[in-house]
């Protein structure tokens, strides 16, 4: 199993990570602050709705951003003082259902709701990043005193 962990952990950095081309260091460095800025504030509008977990397609088309590049800046903001917890969704590759593995004995022998028996590989696995309910806390209390000053929210559509 480790070995496994291992090759998906490997695949996502030949897959997902590639280095931007050179850009002028001083547009790299707004553009960062205001991506930043923008992605904060997307991560918050998400942790004071229902929404406890999304995918990094969701912040791509928000920002109108490769999906790879999403997921490089999410990676950023996981970590033990950060708002985003990652997480591992595996699915089925016959029919795209999201598999239910509760322990690791539940990777050796794997079948479908679809009647599938599966030998998952690293590529049957999607990144997925979950609020810290902390994090979610935290901000609807700090919500709750600027509402006392009139401050409101954005709305998500």
């Amino acid at each position: 199993t480790q070995r496994f962990i291992e090759d998906v952990c490997q695949l996502l950095l030949t897959h997902f990570l590639f280095l931007p081309q050179s850009l002028d260091p001083l547009t790299l460095v707004f553009n960062a602050f205001e991506e930043r800025r923008m992605i904060d504030k997307f991560i918050e509008n998400l942790a004071l709705s229902r929404v406890d977990k999304f995918y990094p397609s969701a912040l791509a088309t928000h920002l109108g951003i490769s999906s790879k590049d999403a997921f490089i800046r999410l990676l950023e903001m996981t970590g033990p003082r950060e708002p985003l917890n990652l997480k591992w969704e595996a699915r089925c590759p016959y029919c795209s259902r999201t598999l239910n593995i509760t322990n690791e004995e539940d990777i050796d022998e794997l079948i479908c709701n679809c009647g599938a028996e599966l030998e998952l590989q690293p590529t049957d696995f999607y990144p997925l990043f979950q609020i810290k309910k902390d994090y979610k806390e935290a901000l609807k209390n700090e919500l709750k005193k600027k509402n006392h000053t009139g401050w409101r929210p954005l709305q998500m559509i």
